[in-house]
Parts: C-alpha cells; structure tokens; sequence
C-alpha cells in the first residue's frame, strides 16, 4: 500500500471509531511503529487526526461533517427525539426534499406511516432505508458518489435537483454560529443552498451540539426557516436568545 493510500486508510479508520489505540493501526497495516507515527504526525500537521498518549482521534472539525458511520453514533437520543417531531409535520401525499444528515434519517420510521409519500434525496442510506416501500416514491438525484458522507454530490446532483420542487425540505448542518448555518464542505453548502430554494418550506433538524462547533462556510440564516427543531439540552439561555430573535423554535 502506498503511502498517500494508507494514509486515506488511517483517516477512514479513526473517523469511523472517534477514537484508536496507535497499536491497532501497526498491527491493521502491517507496518513498523515507526512508519505508522510517521503518517499520524503527517496527518496531524494536515489537521486531520490528534495523537494523545497512545491514541489518535479524529479532528471534530472533521468528525462532525463526515463519516457517515461515525455520525450515525452520536446523539442518537436527541436525534431521535428531534426527528420524530420532525416528521409530525410531514403531510400525506406530500413532496420533501432531504439531506444527507442522520438526524433526518431518523425520520425514516416516522415517514413510513404515511399513506402516501415523495422524497427526493441524494443520501444512499435513505435511498436504502426507503426501498421496498410501494407507498414511498424515491426520487435520488444521482451525481459523483462521495463514500465518506455515503451520499452524492456534484454539478449533475445540484443541477438535477434545480429543475424539482418540493413541499418541505428538511436540513441538518454541522455547525450553528449565532443565526448562521455553517459547513466545512463548500460542496455540501452548495446542494443544501439548492435544497433551501427549491422547497416552499424549510425545516432544521439540530442537536445541541451543532452550537457549540465552528465550520468555514456560511450558507443560510435560521430565521428563513419555518422550523426550527432543537432537543433541550440546548442551554436556555440560547434557546431565550433565539427566541427573542423571532426564530421559529420548537424543544423537544
């Protein structure tokens, strides 16, 4: 395995556990010590992974925004609770748009009580969730397929999603700074940004950890949407602050 290869490897590796002994990765690799701390300082200096007393851990900066696998193990009680609420508002034989966010694929088992149902959506995990579902019509955007986020991206994904509409989209974000949703990945501002315009309502589904992380690109304000869905161990004092600026905000 080349270098540049073991090196995509490891970051897969950590992302996905949050958090690995060094040990682990010699043995997984075949390699010597040395060579595996060789890659980890690489990696580190490139503010990938961190090392600590034996271990590396991913970055959160980069956690947050991406393994899907790791994603999907966080928060999954507020998760849960926030996309149930969430999917209370879907309608029947409604149209809705949704991003590649596990919080929003918590809302599977909600969404197959429906009659009648339209999701559009470039995440493969959803696509999945929702197969074999005759009353469930799957619209996938299709596009370059990215395996970290497990979703699709691109010029076809955006362009494609253009040309729909929708009654409802429902977004996660990685990152909430004051009233601005913020993300790491300017490919995924851009589809979220299309998904926002191409839906007659906006929903956000965030835990309280999306409070407190930092992400490069701003993309959209929390007062254009219709709802905005938080679980309460968001601090009061946010939640009061929010409120007061007219955010349309529901606890659960």
């Amino acid at each position: 395995m080349k270098v540049e290869q073991r090196q995509k490897a490891i970051v897969s590796d950590v992302m996905a556990s949050g958090r690995l002994p060094i040990e682990t990765l010699v043995r997984r690799f075949g390699v010597s010590r040395m060579t595996i701390h060789r890659d980890l300082d690489d990696l580190e200096r490139r503010g990938l992974v961190r090392k600590e007393r034996g271990y590396v851990t991913a970055e959160e900066s980069l956690v947050f925004a991406g393994n899907y696998h790791y994603r999907a193990n966080q928060a999954r009680r507020q998760k849960e609770a926030i996309a149930k609420a969430a999917a209370a508002l879907v309608p029947n034989q409604s149209v809705i748009v949704v991003d590649d966010s596990t919080t929003v694929l918590a809302m599977v088992p909600h969404l197959l009580r429906l009659e009648s149902l339209t999701v559009i959506t470039h995440f493969r995990a959803m696509i999945e969730s929702l197969v074999g579902h005759d009353h469930i019509t799957i619209v996938s955007l299709g596009g370059t397929y990215n395996p970290t986020l497990d979703a699709y991206y691109g010029l076809v994904t955006e362009t494609t999603l253009s040309h729909l509409r929708a009654d409802m989209a429902f977004l996660s974000t990685p990152s909430v700074i004051g009233t601005t949703l913020h993300h790491p990945l300017e490919t995924c501002v851009r589809l979220k940004s299309v998904m926002l315009n191409v839906a007659a309502s906006r929903v956000l589904l965030a835990d309280n950890r999306k409070f407190h992380y930092r992400a490069l690109h701003g993309f959209a304000d929390l007062s254009q949407f219709d709802h905005v869905i938080v679980d309460s161990g968001l601090e009061p004092d946010i939640q009061a602050d929010l409120k007061d600026r007219g955010i349309p905000l529901t606890v659960v």
